[in-house]
């Protein structure tokens, strides 16, 4: 496995290996590609990569790469929505300006990851963050048992987190 930089790749590590571990040996690929385009939410067949029929090989991971990104951004999100609000054209301006700079788009994605909230979530709080997970799972085209699963996966990492 590549070196887990992220509470974004520590925790979606975690969810693979407990909802698909069969995915394992291909985290890594997922892990390169959600660097390359952390927003994007993976689609079921649209990696031909691999070539030899194994076109959704990596998907759970992707998706939990994906997932837990937006999980965790919602969660600093919620936690200050006037600044967020407020900062948000500066961060788009700034991230199309530094998109023009080579090799610097890359950087400012990696940096910009989620981590983890300073404290833990309260039930209540996982209840919602649960909530957004579902809803973005079933936005990306997953069905409601995979994202019921994915999400109890995401949520039990939160919640039993050091």
């Amino acid at each position: 496995m590549v070196a887990a930089t992220s509470d974004v790749e520590r925790i979606a590590y975690a969810v693979v290996q407990q909802c698909a571990p069969e995915e394992e040996p291909f985290f890594d690929q997922a892990v390169e590609r959600f660097r390359r385009a952390p927003d994007e939410p993976p689609r079921p067949g649209a990696d031909r990569e691999l070539g030899f029929g194994l076109d959704m090989a990596a998907f759970v991971a992707g998706l939990a790469l994906w997932l837990t990104q937006e999980v965790l951004g919602s969660i600093k999100h919620a936690a200050a929505p006037g600044l967020d609000r407020a900062s948000k054209p500066i961060r788009t301006r700034l991230r199309a300006l530094l998109a023009r700079l080579p090799g610097i788009g890359r950087l400012w994605r990696s940096t910009a990851q989620a981590t983890l909230p300073a404290e833990p979530l309260d039930p209540t709080e996982l209840a919602r963050v649960r909530e957004v997970c579902l809803a973005k799972a079933t936005a990306a085209g997953v069905d409601s048992g995979g994202a019921q699963l994915i999400a109890d996966a995401i949520i039990g990492q939160l919640a039993l987190r050091p």
